[in-house]
């Protein structure tokens, strides 16, 4: 489990770079090989936002290369474990309806 206060943000700092992704999500690449290109074994972090107080944190699954013919396709690897976000800025929200700082 990843637990973070305001997770969204933080994880959007140490992301080396981002798309869109194809549900209008925010797909953060965060690994990269040497010579800049991405990981495509490692998986993205992918973040709806449903407003400003709120948004679904999923990983991605990686994908691999499979050969057909020449042409090489892209299928998914199993996802394998899950893993979970806790943003405790959201749950301090819904538990008392308030707007809560670190600080605080």
């Amino acid at each position: 489990m990843v637990v973070g206060f305001n997770l969204g943000y933080d994880l959007t700092r140490i992301a080396l770079d981002w798309k869109e992704g194809n549900k209008g999500e925010w797909s953060f690449i965060m690994e990269k090989y040497a010579d800049g290109n991405e990981n495509i074994n490692s998986p993205r972090i992918l973040i709806t936002p449903i407003d400003s107080k709120k948004a679904i944190i999923k990983l991605a699954r990686p994908c691999k290369k499979k050969l057909k013919g020449k042409v090489p396709a892209r299928e998914w690897k199993d996802a394998g474990e899950k893993i979970h976000f806790l943003d405790l800025r959201t749950s301090l929200w819904s538990l008392y309806n308030k707007s809560h700082s670190l600080r605080r």
